[in-house]
Parts: structure tokens; sequence; C-alpha cells
């Protein structure tokens, strides 16, 4: 099975350099009003892919054909560790190297029970995070070793409205760490667009003989007038526990056209490389214009277009060195197993 599918890498350096533009002018302080244009499938495109790419391994016929208990031992264990190694451990990591500075820079006082809440207990890269909770709850599922793509969706969509109902409440395990543990809530409420991308990659075929490259324009087109004409209607917001039934609709809309987008794309080298490699600039996608932003605040007076500009642009360019040293020199950082056999 191929598993590097040009059209997926170029969407998520797409949505990277969506989130870089949206940490940049959430720490710059400079709010574009075409921002809430990204919102709807920055984050949420993402967990979109990983639904395809998930649903496409585990239901497929060599692994779904097995038996609970084999399953157990061979695909399943390696479904849990290259969760446990790819996502936990890289967070856990990068979090803890990030704690002691972050809180320097906001002149916080350290705490022994926040650090564990942001590291150990998952609550600082909260994308990271969500998607671990939503990949352990279709890990469950698949133990029914259920072979209906349907049997998934219909379940993801009573579980997001599970955590739709807890979020909106406002109940929380710990009243001082809401997100604790592993932001479960931003879990429960990622999990529909997994299974989302499990029903796209089922009938891919079928939906694209709809959804083709001119209806795609049509839609971003209505998905652009739609959304500054009712901004308020679409809640998209898994990161600020907000995320609605038409939130779901026009996010899952504009990915459908993102993609169809990306299928025309002959060859991209950069966004191949980000694609690839999209937990490594994620994960230097906080610390990064949060530096940037107090550097230039001391050497450009206000807060202007320009300024945000060239937040995003040293963002985004320092970040893909900084992969690439990563990649080359630490690979360890991003999956442990790599030291363990060196």
């Amino acid at each position: 099975m191929n598993k590097n599918i040009h059209w997926i890498n170029y969407l998520k350096a797409i949505c990277l350099f969506a989130v870089y533009l949206s940490h940049c002018q959430a720490y710059y302080k400079y709010s574009m009003a075409a921002s809430v244009l990204i919102r709807p499938f920055y984050v949420n495109a993402f967990f979109f892919i990983s639904g395809y790419l998930l649903f496409r391994t585990q239901l497929s016929e060599s692994v779904i054909s097995q038996p609970y208990h084999d399953y157990i031992r061979n695909n399943g264990k390696l479904y849990l560790q290259n969760m446990f190694y790819k996502l936990v451990v890289p967070s856990v990591l990068f979090s803890t190297i990030e704690f002691f500075p972050s809180y320097m820079i906001r002149g916080r006082e350290f705490g022994a029970v926040d650090f564990i809440v942001k590291t150990f207990g998952g609550c600082t890269y909260w994308f990271i995070s969500a998607l671990v909770v939503s990949e352990v709850i279709i890990f469950i599922l698949l133990l029914t070793r259920r072979r209906n793509i349907f049997f998934y969706f219909i379940t993801a969509w009573i579980i997001y409205m599970t955590g739709a109902f807890i979020c909106n409440h406002n109940l929380v395990l710990i009243k001082q760490y809401p997100d604790f543990p592993w932001q479960y809530k931003e879990g429960l409420l990622a999990v529909v667009f997994l299974a989302g991308g499990g029903v796209y990659w089922r009938y891919e075929k079928n939906i694209t003989k709809y959804v083709t490259f001119k209806s795609s324009v049509v839609l971003l087109l209505s998905y652009i007038v739609t959304l500054y004409a009712m901004p308020d209607q679409f809640k998209v917001m898994i990161s600020k526990e907000e995320l609605n039934i038409p939130g779901v609709i026009i996010s899952v809309v504009v990915t459908l056209a993102l993609i169809e987008f990306c299928k025309k794309i002959k060859s991209a080298k950069l966004l191949e490389f980000m694609g690839r490699n999209s937990i490594g600039f994620y994960l230097m996608s906080g610390a990064l214009p949060i530096v940037i932003s107090i550097f230039l605040h001391k050497i450009i007076p206000g807060r202007t277009f320009l300024g945000l500009l060239i937040c995003f642009f040293i963002s985004v360019g320092v970040s893909v060195p900084a992969v690439w040293i990563l990649n080359k020199w630490f690979p360890f950082m991003l999956d442990f197993r790599k030291l363990m056999k060196g």
C-alpha cells in the first residue's frame, strides 16, 4: 500500500501555512478579517486526513479480516505503538523542552502540578492530544471488528454529540485544569472528522464524480460568501471547544474542495516536505511565532500587517531547516523507536 499520497501531503502543507498564520496573528496580536476563512479547515482538515489514512489501513481486507486476538497481537499493537511513539512521546518531549522557556518569557511562576499537566497531561499541544484521544476511540471501535464504515461514522457522531454536550455545559474533571487529561473534550469533538475521512476513503471514487475541480471552485466561492454573510452560524473551533453541526458541514465542504485542488498540483517539493513532516512543523508552530513576535514588537512600533507578514514568513522560514535538522540529526525526537534501533 502506497503510504505517500501526494495530495494528502499538499493539503497538510496548506493547513500548516494556515496554522502558522493563525498562531502569528494570535501572538503578534494583529488579526485579519480574512482569518475567518481559514478556521473551518486549518485544523479540521488534519483530522479528516488522519481518518482517511487510519481507515484506509485498518479497514483494508488484510487487517479487518484478522480475528480479535490476532489483531491485538499484530496490527492493533502496531496501531498503538505508532500512536505512542509518533504522537505521545514527541508531545511530552517537546512540551518539556518548551515548558520552562515559555514560563520565563511570559513571566509566570513555576509549579510542579502545572509542569505535569502541561507535559505528561498532554495540555500543551492541543491538536496532538485531541488526535491521540480520537484515535484511541477509533481503536476501541475497531476491536468490534466491524467492516461497515457507517458503524464508525454513526458512533462517531454519537460521541461528538456527547462531547458537544460536555463542552456546552462546561463539565470538567478538574476545575483548575479543564483540559486535563490530554484535551479529552477536544478529542471527543474531533472524532467526527476522523470518521468523515473514513467515509471519504471508502467512497472516494463516487464522491469525486460530483466534487470535481469545477464544482470545487463553485463550492469555495459559496463558502467565502456564506462565511462572510453568516459568520456566527458556524462554530468550527475545536480548540475553543466550539463545534456545531453547521460547523462540521462547512469544514467538510471546504476540505473536499481543497482536496480536489491539491489533486491538481503536479509537483511541489516544499509542500511535499512539509506534508511528510507535518508533526514536526506543528511542534514548531507555537514557539517560533511567540519568540519572533516578541522580537518584532521590540524593533517595529505598533502592530501592522507588514509586521504580521514578517512574523509569518520568518516563522515558516526558520521551521523548514529546523525540521530538516531534526530529521537528519535527531530523528528519535519524532519517533523514539529510531533511538532504540540506533
